[in-house]
């Protein structure tokens, strides 16, 4: 038999972001592909015993899920297993333990590793140490039990094989799900540029857009909209700009991309690759961001996007020609189709499963 069991944890509906959309894209094409032989499990997050967390037990496996487990093996003759996260690598080891022959594949969201030390590097308290360690436990787990690695980029791969002696197998780049509506929006009655900043307030993104807002926003002439769940606690902060809206809790983001010139990336920490640039492309917007947020995105003409200081920022911006029509660049599209959509990632996932 050539059955799959496709383990992730479970999102709710309102809860949206990068990595949600990203594992979504994953379960869809590996079920596309795999159905009738697919089969699936997703993992509630619970509280657990804090002891037990550095055994394995995070983001909701305890033992009785690990049983579970063992009876849809055993029950479906399950061959191979995709755990969509790194964090699930003590199930990786409990597979393995069951069934040595069982193809383990792990995806790399991220070196959580390295995420998890930049979190707790930005607030060192007992409860990050904690976390940082748990994850680093259980990523170990992964990399050593699972028989291909797949990371979104070089510089992950390159982590892995730094911190845990092991390289990644694949390469997939970020894919995202196409929700772009093609527009013919004039501009509002406002003519000053529009700014757009994605992203939840996790310490890069809070810290990346107070910088911009810091050293940018008072030498140019545009307005800036800030959306982000949680970002709104930044509201009193910035209350004293009249050019900065901020909005939280936005599902659908499309008319906000539509209606903005320049999407904004000053990230200067973390690690995978950032949505926020392949939302840009999908919608056919230039996008100026630093170094960090062009990780994986090597493909793009990164002279005349990157900004890693604030004087690379303004002077961009300024030369920005604004337009009657909302701004809709081909060449942005057509790299996102080409190398960041749904169909381009199908096709390496069609010839991986072949192996």
């Amino acid at each position: 038999m050539n059955n799959i069991l496709y383990i992730s944890n479970y999102f709710p509906a309102n809860e949206y972001g990068g990595r949600q959309s990203l594992c979504h894209m994953n379960y869809k094409i590996i079920k596309s592909i795999m159905e009738p032989s697919f089969f699936e499990l997703f993992i509630k997050k619970n509280s657990t015993n804090p002891l037990a967390k550095f055994f394995g037990e995070i983001d909701g496996i305890n033992k009785d899920l690990v049983q579970d487990i063992y009876s849809i093996l055993e029950d479906k003759s399950i061959s191979r297993v995709f755990l969509d996260g790194s964090n699930l690598g003590h199930l990786a080891l409990c597979i393995k333990n069951f069934n040595r022959k069982i193809m383990i594949y792990t995806f790399f969201h991220n070196v959580e590793t390295v995420f998890f030390f930049w979190s707790f590097r930005e607030r060192k308290t007992l409860k990050s140490l904690g976390i940082l360690i748990a994850n680093y436990l259980s990523e170990r787990k992964a990399v050593k039990n699972s028989d291909k690695l797949i990371c979104l980029n070089t510089r992950d791969g390159n982590l892995l094989e730094k911190i845990f002696k092991k390289q990644a197998d694949f390469i997939f780049p970020l894919s995202l799900r196409d929700q772009y509506i093609k527009s013919e929006t004039l501009r509002t009655e406002n003519n000053r540029l529009s700014l757009l900043f994605v992203g939840s307030n996790f310490y890069a993104n809070k810290y990346g857009i107070e910088w911009f807002v810091e050293n940018v926003m008072p030498y140019i002439d545009a307005d800036l909209l800030i959306i982000g769940r949680g970002m709104d606690l930044l509201k009193d902060k910035f209350s004293i700009y009249k050019n900065i809206r901020i909005e939280s809790n936005c599902i659908d983001l499309n008319s906000f991309y539509d209606n903005c010139d320049i999407v904004i990336a000053p990230i200067f920490d973390g690690s995978g690759m950032k949505t926020k640039v392949a939302e840009a492309l999908m919608n056919g917007k230039t996008i100026l961001g630093t170094n960090e947020a062009f990780v994986g995105y090597e493909s793009l003409d990164l002279n005349e996007l990157i900004c890693n200081t604030s004087d690379q920022f303004i002077k961009k911006i300024n030369k920005f020609e604004l337009k009657s029509q909302n701004v809709f660049l081909k060449k942005y599209r057509y790299l996102y189709e080409k190398e960041y959509s749904y169909e381009a990632q199908l096709i390496r996932y069609k010839n991986m499963l072949k192996e």
